[in-house]
């Protein structure tokens, strides 16, 4: 499921706080609507507080929610992390 509707903030720009993230892909290509899942997994994975910060602002918590329910390919520790962050009811 992409993202494109549920990209709540204005600026397409995404910050040095998450393109650091982004080591194996081309990141002048990468598209913050049509890439979605994969820039919420990165951060969720390797962000810090401040990449964090942005992906709420961007995608907001359903989005979040969507993609650790979905238990793509993130890391198992990630999954408990954000279940229980997140908390049982929401997730």
């Amino acid at each position: 499921m992409l993202y494109h509707t549920g990209v709540t903030g204005t600026d397409d720009a995404i910050p040095s706080s998450v393109t650091r993230l982004l080591w194996d892909v081309c990141r002048e290509k990468v598209d913050v609507a049509r890439h979605a899942r994969f820039i919420i997994s990165r951060v969720l994975d390797f962000g810090d507080g401040d990449a964090v910060l942005w992906l709420k602002h961007t995608y907001g918590d359903r989005a979040i929610r969507d993609v650790v329910t979905s238990r793509s390919s993130l890391n198992p520790k990630t999954i408990a992390y954000w279940t229980a962050r997140l908390g049982p009811a929401h997730v």
